[in-house]
């Protein structure tokens, strides 16, 4: 699989990609002969820079769909990157093999953004965004949907090329994808992203309802004051009605009871006096 062998046509609108025989796509750029239709024996059966580790080291017998999901996901990565993930070209065959099995490309926006400023600054207008935008967007589960692609054990790709493109329209549709660990906290943010008008909603309703029941505490909270105040005072006006102040009345002869209670107040006051006076001047 490789750039050549897809087609993009239009259905009703919508662009849709068209997958043509390996044969057909070379005769659309040159003339079939009869060594671009037959592979000969010890050659490479592919286009090295799209090949996965397996279909390189392998005589071809143990192949499967993870080796399409390798070489798609190659094409995917020039699509965010603008590059090749691994440079493969011009190298010798035993320095190519090595790199393909051990080296391991590096994330997408990682590429993008050590790469030379002159790339960058042309592949970005091309997807309709600046450079700083752009390396934003990889960042994070791009980065991880090409990467899972990329894998050098096969046992950790994709399992086939639908699975592939579900990751993809998991991404698109603000879903957690399969190439990310599934954190609560990573759910939570792509469920935050895939409803996002309707937590914006819930958020600045519950906003409000938490305002109005501070509002409704805060009064609730000053009218028990102000209750119990006039409580305290209305206890206190009860409690006079009770026990009323009694001011002798001057006209009225006193009684023996109203004498002796002076008399002992005034015994009382002499003896403080007495006390003082011995304490501080005898």
């Amino acid at each position: 699989m490789k750039p050549s062998n897809i087609l993009v046509t239009e259905v009703d609108g919508h662009p849709v990609p068209k997958i043509i025989d390996f044969g057909v796509a070379k005769a659309l750029t040159q003339k079939l002969t009869a060594d671009t239709m037959v592979t000969r024996v010890g050659a490479l059966v592919g286009t090295p820079e799209y090949m996965s580790p397996e279909q390189a080291l392998s005589s071809g017998e143990d192949i499967d769909t993870r080796t399409d999901v390798y070489s798609l996901g190659i094409i995917f990565y020039e699509l965010l990157a603008g590059v090749h993930p691994i440079d493969l070209r011009k190298v010798a065959f035993e320095e190519f093999l090595r790199r393909l099995r051990e080296d391991d490309p590096p994330k997408p926006s990682t590429k993008f953004r050590t790469q030379d400023a002159a790339t960058s600054t042309d592949v970005a207008p091309k997807r309709h965004t600046e450079p700083p935008a752009l390396v934003k967007q990889m960042r994070g589960d791009l980065d991880s949907i090409a990467l899972k692609a990329l894998e050098k054990d096969r046992a950790r790709r994709y399992g086939s090329p639908s699975d592939f493109a579900l990751d993809i329209t998991r991404y698109l549709n603000n879903e957690p994808v399969l190439a990310v660990p599934p954190s609560v906290a990573y759910r939570a943010s792509k469920f935050a992203r895939r409803y996002r008008v309707a937590l914006v909603t819930a958020c600045a309703f519950a906003l409000v309802l938490i305002a109005a029941a501070v509002i409704s505490i805060r009064q609730s909270i000053r009218a028990n004051k102000e209750a119990a105040v006039a409580q305290a005072v209305n206890d206190f006006l009860q409690l006079a009605r009770c026990y009323p102040l009694s001011v002798p009345n001057r006209t009225q002869p006193k009684t023996v009871g109203q004498w002796i209670r002076y008399v002992v107040v005034a015994a009382i006051a002499l003896f403080l006096v007495w006390w003082m006076l011995r304490l501080y001047v005898l």
